[in-house]
């Protein structure tokens, strides 16, 4: 009786052991699949390319222009005009496989142009204001000097424009415009040229100073026979230029 109990007790723990390497091997950690070519290169390529990042360009822009345009030609030796404040929206296309080159388009306007304060007498030592505005619709292209995942931007270009000049009475900004009886036009058409030098930020946000220089030839109202029936305008713009790509 006590040779089968030792036998017996013998048999179970060989069983067991026989059972321990098993029990062993299906508890340890599960080792990861070798990885595959194209993970390992996908794994190489760096995050900021992945991202974008500097370099990333998209296909259309804008920009916001502050800034003074003073006259010149016909329109400076007239001394009818003077330094304006200038407000100006550009929008830019670049080509899908011309990087280097942006479609542009947009408007300038210079306000209060006009030397002097022009009114109309409504009342004996009372007259009601003439607001003038010198508006520049422009369509052309602009040429990238540096690469464009560059920060720094330098770029020149240009193309062609239309010069209206008109003067209208305001009743503020609630108000409507008026008529105006004595109130004078020109209009005309031309070109122009610009540079700009522009930091860009990694968010695609940009500041920088642009140049401008619109050459029109206009014909209208002869501003009391002081301006010919038709001149050769010439306006130079000095503008802080805001990004938006």
């Amino acid at each position: 009786m006590k040779i089968n109990s030792t036998s017996a007790l013998t048999s179970l723990l060989l069983l067991l052991l026989s059972c321990f390497p098993a029990f062993a091997q299906d508890n340890l950690p599960e080792s990861a699949p070798p990885p595959t070519p194209t993970e390992s290169a996908a794994s190489a390529i760096p995050a900021n390319s992945q991202s974008g990042g500097i370099s990333g360009m998209r296909m259309f822009s804008a920009e916001i222009n502050l800034g003074v345009f003073s006259p010149k030609g016909d329109l400076g030796q007239s001394g009818l005009f003077e330094n304006a404040f200038s407000l100006g929206f550009n929008g830019g296309l670049t080509p899908p496989k011309l990087r280097q080159l942006q479609i542009d388009f947009g408007v300038d306007i210079a306000f209060e142009g006009l030397a002097g304060r022009r009114s109309i007498p409504v009342a004996p030592g009372l007259g009601v204001r003439i607001n003038d505005t010198q508006t520049f619709p422009y369509a052309g292209a602009r040429l990238y000097l540096t690469p464009r995942q560059n920060k720094v931007l330098v770029s020149v270009g240009g193309g062609g424009a239309l010069g209206t000049y008109n003067e209208f009475i305001s009743t503020g900004d609630n108000g409507p415009n008026l008529d105006c009886t004595v109130c004078e036009s020109r209009w005309g058409t031309g070109g122009y040229a610009m540079g700009q030098i522009r930091y860009r930020f990694e968010n695609g946000l940009g500041v920088g100073l642009t140049t401008k220089y619109y050459s029109i030839r206009t014909s209208g109202a002869g501003f009391s026979n002081v301006l010919g029936r038709r001149s050769s305008d010439q306006w130079l713009g000095v503008m802080f230029t805001f990004s938006f790509n």
